[in-house]
Order: structure tokens, then C-alpha cells, then sequence
């Protein structure tokens, strides 16, 4: 026998040397009919404190039978299991289980224990032993679970910490070959498409070989295009070469070395980072090689809307703010244009 849901309020009363005393009846967890007596000689007294009484009895029992977090947690993991790869699984379940730890250290278990500013401290945890990169990753994967729970509310509590800004780089050819000299033979053509295409990291990783025409020198990028349209790009001689040794495996140019499917942008990270170190450059990302592409058209005397094409960007104010950047010698052969008005004015007079 269980306690029921709702135990209705029941007050009994006797006469104890000459004054009325109150009662109230709950029920435990197996069901057997307990009395509690209250302290007070008043009706309404009375039945304001057996409210009161029974409330708090139904709220613990909610908690009780509410499952804990670390169990929620897994039953997550089991569910996303089958769709993610073991470094990703691997990453959640250290990331998560921190989340879950903390909210532990501060006597939550049940997510009726869950409130706002419970959460509000997290990144300032994190950041006691972690980056601020770190922190904010972290931060994405407790968001995640906050959301897997049901917590949409509480997860907006989960603000990312601000990281140091990186300035946005254009990579000189001669970087570039450093790059290229140093990657290994499977992600020495990944690095090419890259920089000869401009693609973004999601369409070079999506890239199939029916994209890629041969006879008219023309990649087809279609995948990951906000204007959700074809755009084509002319291959370079040397990309061409390049993707002529590639071997064909499979549907993709690319495919993850694991199960054949698309590669993880994490993974395509972590070994792009250990390239540029080998090659003994400073810090740069895969979509810096995006940046340098279109910075490249446009320094060599082509407008922006070129460019904007090329990168199927919607607005050419977008190819203009995030990806152009002019090279100082660019900038001075400009100037060097002006003529000489000092000399100009003299000879006048």
C-alpha cells in the first residue's frame, strides 16, 4: 500500500486538562495512517498548520520519488549514444558529469531541487580551474543537459564567460606552403580545398566526388549555403592535381577514417591545431584559409562582389566586414597614386 497523492486534511481534536487540542492524519511510505498533533487551540490555526503540514509532506515526497540527476544524466548519454562518435561521447560524459557534480556540491539531486540562481554560479566555478575556452564548452554541454531535461528556463542562466579575441588573420603564401609542407597526406588535400576554394569548413568536410567536375575544372558547393543555392567554383590547376591523387573510397572525398561517414569539425580541429604547430606558424584556424582566399581575389584588383560570390554569402556587406582584409602594401601602392599637389601648384604658378 502507497501513500496516496493527495492525502486530505483531517483534523481530530480531544480535551486535555480542560483545553481542545488538534491533530492531523498523514499516511508514510507504506501506507500506514500516522496522527500529528499541533500545537495551537484555534480552528483556524489549526487548519492553517495541517495545510501547511501536508504540503511539506507532499513536496518531500515528490523529491523522493523524482529520479536523480547522475541517473538522468546517464539515461542521456544512453539515448545519444548511438549517434555520437567515442570522442564526442567521451567529451560529454567528462563535461556533463562535471555539471552534474557541482550541482551535487550544492545539495541539488532531483530537479525539483533545481532553481535559477543555482545555476548562475557555474561559469564562475569553471573558471577557478579552467580557460575561458574551456569554461564556455563546458558551459554548452551543461546547457544541453538542461535542456534535455526540460529546464529551458534555468538553462538561459547558463551565460558563456568572454574569451580573449583572437585577431583575424590572413595567412601569407609562404604560410600557407609551411602549412601544406607539414600536414600529413590525408589532410594535405583537405588543407588545399581550403585555401584553393574558399569553402567553409562544413562544405569541404560534405564534399562528394559528384560535386567535383573534372572535365569543366568546377566544384558544385552545395551543402551548408544559407541561400540554399548552387554556387560554382573554378578549380585551381594545383587543387586539381591534388584531388586527381585522391583515392576514391567512397561517396565523400573526405570521409571520417572510423565509419566512413562525415568527419567531426572537433576532430578536424584538434589535428589542424597540432599541423599549424609543426609548422611553426602563428596561431591560425581553418577558417582563417577561408579569410585568406577572398582577402587574396580582392587585393589582386577584383571587387568585393566577386568575392561575395565565391563564398555564396547573401549580402556583400557580410564578404566585407568578417572575411576582406586589405594588405598594408596594398593600401600604399593606393596612396602612391596621389599625385604630387605641391609640385602640381608650383608649376601652376
Amino acid at each position: 500500500m502507497s501513500r496516496p497523492r493527495e492525502t486530505p486534511l483531517k483534523l481530530h481534536y480531544r480535551h486535555k486538562r480542560g483545553r481542545r487540542e488538534y491533530r492531523v492524519a498523514y499516511y508514510d511510505e507504506g501506507g500506514v495512517r500516522h496522527l500529528v498533533w499541533l500545537d495551537t487551540r484555534k480552528f483556524r490555526e489549526a487548519e492553517r498548520l495541517g495545510k501547511q503540514f501536508l504540503a511539506i509532506m507532499e513536496e518531500q515526497d515528490r523529491r523522493r520519488e523524482s529520479p536523480s540527476l547522475a541517473m538522468l544524466y546517464r539515461r542521456y548519454l544512453r539515448e545519444r549514444r548511438p549517434y555520437l562518435e567515442d570522442s564526442s561521447l567521451k567529451a560529454y560524459r567528462f563535461g556533463m558529469s562535471k555539471f552534474v557534480r557541482y550541482l551535487y556540491s550544492r545539495k541539488i539531486h532531483t530537479l525539483a531541487d533545481l532553481q535559477d540562481a543555482d545555476l548562475r554560479g557555474y561559469p564562475a566555478h569553471l573558471l577557478q580551474a579552467n580557460s575561458q575556452p574551456s569554461a564556455n564548452r563546458y558551459i554548452r554541454e551543461a546547457k544541453v543537459l538542461c535542456n534535455y531535461w526540460g529546464c529551458h528556463v534555468q538553462a538561459k542562466q547558463l551565460k558563456p564567460v568572454r574569451e580573449p579575441r583572437r585577431p583575424k588573420r590572413i595567412l601569407s603564401a609562404r604560410e600557407v606552403g609551411l602549412l601544406l609542407r607539414a600536414a600529413s597526406d590525408d589532410y594535405r588535400p583537405m588543407i588545399a580545398v581550403l585555401v584553393f576554394t574558399g569553402m567553409s569548413l562544413s562544405e569541404m568536410l560534405t564534399l562528394t566526388w559528384d560535386q567535383i567536375d573534372f572535365d569543366r575544372r568546377v566544384i558544385t558547393a552545395t551543402k551548408g549555403i544559407k541561400r540554399r543555392r548552387e554556387r560554382h567554383i573554378p578549380m585551381h590547376a594545383r587543387l586539381e592535381h591534388v584531388l586527381r591523387q585522391v583515392p576514391r573510397g567512397a561517396a565523400l572525398v573526405f570521409p571520417s577514417p572510423a565509419n566512413a561517414g562525415v568527419r567531426e569539425k572537433s576532430a578536424f580541429g584538434r589535428s589542424f591545431r597540432r599541423i599549424v604547430k609543426r609548422a611553426g606558424i602563428p596561431h591560425c584556424t581553418a577558417h582563417d584559409l577561408r579569410r585568406t582566399f577572398l582577402s587574396i581575389i580582392v587585393n589582386a584588383g577584383y571587387p568585393a562582389e566577386v568575392a561575395q560570390e565565391l563564398a555564396g554569402h547573401a549580402d556583400v556587406e557580410v564578404t566585407r566586414d568578417h572575411y576582406l582584409q586589405v594588405r598594408a602594401s596594398t593600401l600604399r601602392s593606393a596612396v602612391a597614386v596621389l599625385p604630387d599637389f605641391v609640385t602640381e601648384s608650383q608649376n601652376d604658378q
